[in-house]
Protein backbone atom coordinates (compact mmCIF):
# COMPACT_ATOMS: atom_id res chain seq x y z
CA UNK A 1 0.00 0.00 0.00
CA UNK A 2 1.05 3.53 -0.70
CA UNK A 3 1.78 5.70 2.17
CA UNK A 4 1.95 9.25 1.61
CA UNK A 5 3.95 9.88 5.08
CA UNK A 6 6.80 7.49 4.77
CA UNK A 7 7.13 8.24 0.91
CA UNK A 8 8.05 12.27 1.67
CA UNK A 9 10.62 11.45 4.17
CA UNK A 10 12.40 9.39 2.26
CA UNK A 11 12.24 12.02 -0.54
CA UNK A 12 13.03 15.07 1.96
CA UNK A 13 16.52 14.04 2.80
CA UNK A 14 17.86 13.41 -0.59
CA UNK A 15 16.88 17.13 -1.91
CA UNK A 16 18.22 18.79 1.05
CA UNK A 17 20.86 16.81 0.36
CA UNK A 18 21.44 17.77 -3.21
CA UNK A 19 20.32 21.15 -2.40
CA UNK A 20 23.13 21.29 0.88
CA UNK A 21 25.67 19.80 -1.58
CA UNK A 22 24.91 22.46 -4.68
CA UNK A 23 27.35 24.98 -2.96
CA UNK A 24 29.82 22.34 -2.51
CA UNK A 25 29.78 21.60 -5.67
CA UNK A 26 29.83 24.79 -7.05
CA UNK A 27 33.21 25.93 -4.92
CA UNK A 28 34.32 22.77 -6.71
CA UNK A 29 33.66 24.11 -9.81
CA UNK A 30 35.29 27.36 -9.08
CA UNK A 31 38.15 25.90 -7.69
CA UNK A 32 38.74 23.80 -10.80
CA UNK A 33 38.31 26.99 -13.09
CA UNK A 34 40.89 28.81 -10.92
CA UNK A 35 43.13 25.70 -11.39
CA UNK A 36 42.57 25.79 -15.08
CA UNK A 37 43.13 29.57 -15.30
CA UNK A 38 46.28 29.21 -13.25
CA UNK A 39 47.61 26.32 -15.32
CA UNK A 40 47.04 28.39 -18.63
CA UNK A 41 48.46 31.55 -17.26
CA UNK A 42 51.91 29.34 -16.49
CA UNK A 43 51.54 27.82 -19.93
CA UNK A 44 50.69 31.59 -21.47
CA UNK A 45 54.29 32.99 -20.09
CA UNK A 46 56.08 29.93 -20.94
CA UNK A 47 55.01 30.44 -24.64
CA UNK A 48 55.79 34.13 -24.16
CA UNK A 49 59.17 32.92 -22.70
CA UNK A 50 60.07 31.23 -25.09
CA UNK A 51 59.11 33.51 -27.87
CA UNK A 52 61.43 35.96 -26.10
CA UNK A 53 64.59 33.40 -26.29
CA UNK A 54 63.57 32.90 -29.66
CA UNK A 55 63.75 36.35 -30.18
CA UNK A 56 66.87 36.97 -28.64
CA UNK A 57 68.91 34.34 -30.51
CA UNK A 58 67.49 35.39 -33.54
CA UNK A 59 69.18 38.94 -32.77
CA UNK A 60 71.88 37.40 -31.64
CA UNK A 61 72.70 35.43 -35.00
CA UNK A 62 72.02 38.27 -37.34
CA UNK A 63 74.62 40.84 -34.71
CA UNK A 64 77.02 37.83 -34.92
CA UNK A 65 76.66 37.68 -38.88
CA UNK A 66 77.12 41.35 -39.32
CA UNK A 67 79.91 40.90 -37.08
CA UNK A 68 81.44 37.98 -39.57
CA UNK A 69 80.71 39.97 -42.27
CA UNK A 70 82.32 43.19 -41.25
CA UNK A 71 85.28 40.68 -39.83
CA UNK A 72 86.03 39.15 -43.17
CA UNK A 73 85.84 42.75 -45.46
CA UNK A 74 88.82 43.61 -42.52
CA UNK A 75 90.63 40.58 -43.36
CA UNK A 76 90.01 41.15 -47.27
CA UNK A 77 91.31 45.13 -47.15
CA UNK A 78 94.30 43.78 -44.67
CA UNK A 79 95.45 41.45 -47.51
CA UNK A 80 95.05 44.05 -50.20
CA UNK A 81 97.46 46.22 -48.40
CA UNK A 82 99.85 43.46 -47.22
CA UNK A 83 100.12 42.33 -51.04
CA UNK A 84 100.33 46.24 -52.04
CA UNK A 85 102.97 46.30 -49.37
CA UNK A 86 104.86 43.16 -50.92
CA UNK A 87 104.95 44.96 -54.19
CA UNK A 88 106.57 47.78 -52.67
CA UNK A 89 109.07 45.90 -51.02
CA UNK A 90 110.12 44.18 -54.64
Amino acid sequence: MFSWPSRFFSVGPSISQTIFNGGLYRAQLYQYIAVYNADLAIYQQTILSAFRQIEDYLAAVRIYSQEIQREQEAVKSAQEYLDLALVRYE
